[in-house]
């Protein structure tokens, strides 16, 4: 006699991937890579929010303040960060694909754009908090000298308060990266961070050749 298998009565929901990658990230990356079409769509625009992320805290960091007002760096911001990030975007998933390859690496073209576009989530999350930083901080958020945060206690514990929520969100990060890079690549998270050595070896050498041959050419035609 044939036997049948009853339902449970047990509901199982799908992962959001804006919830969901903070804790269960390579659950989600297997979600996401069941159902391609439907997550692939926000690619581009990921890539694009992560570089003007990115274009942020480097104008922070490079005093970009000093000759712009605040306008005008949001200006910048927006032009370069959108197209670095596209670009960016694009080159590490195609370095990272074939780098991978050489150890062992089985993503495809595809699988690769939806892991580095959705690992960044975390980044996202934490891009609406540049608001009330520019509310609260205004220029002097990309100012070499900072007067009126200096001289206000809780102005500079604030500022301290976002840069430690920052780094949290940057370092879990670099943590689900790692874990959704091995999904999509089908090995160990060890062979993951070798991926990634690999290929910044490779970018530093690239970079070094081109280097040397600009110098080498200028000298020729000195």
């Amino acid at each position: 006699m044939e036997e049948t298998i009853k339902p449970t009565g047990i509901e199982v929901k799908p992962l959001n991937p804006w919830f969901s990658m903070w804790v269960k990230p390579r659950a989600t990356m297997r979600h996401i890579l069941r159902s391609k079409d439907k997550y692939y769509s926000y690619v581009l625009a990921l890539a694009m929010l992560t570089g003007i992320s990115d274009a942020l805290s480097n104008a922070s960091f490079k005093s970009l303040g000093d000759d712009n007002n605040l306008l005008r760096i949001v200006i910048i911001v927006l032009l370069l960060g959108s197209t670095g990030g596209f670009i960016t975007f694009y080159f590490r998933s195609w370095l990272l694909r074939v780098t991978g390859s050489w150890i062992g690496g089985k993503s495809s073209r595809k699988e690769m754009h939806l892991m580095n576009a959705w690992v960044v989530v975390p980044l996202i999350w934490f891009f609406p908090l540049w608001i009330p930083q520019f509310i609260i901080f205004g220029n002097e958020l990309f100012s070499s000298e900072t007067p009126r945060i200096d001289s206000n206690g809780i102005l500079s514990f604030s500022i301290i308060g976002f840069g430690i929520i920052e780094f949290i969100v940057a370092i879990w990060t670099i943590v689900i990266f790692f874990k959704c890079l091995s999904e999509v690549q089908g090995f160990s998270i060890w062979k993951a961070i070798l991926n990634v050595l690999i290929a910044t070896l490779v970018t530093t050498l690239a970079l070094s050749i081109l280097v040397a041959a600009v110098f080498f050419i200028i000298s020729f035609i000195k």
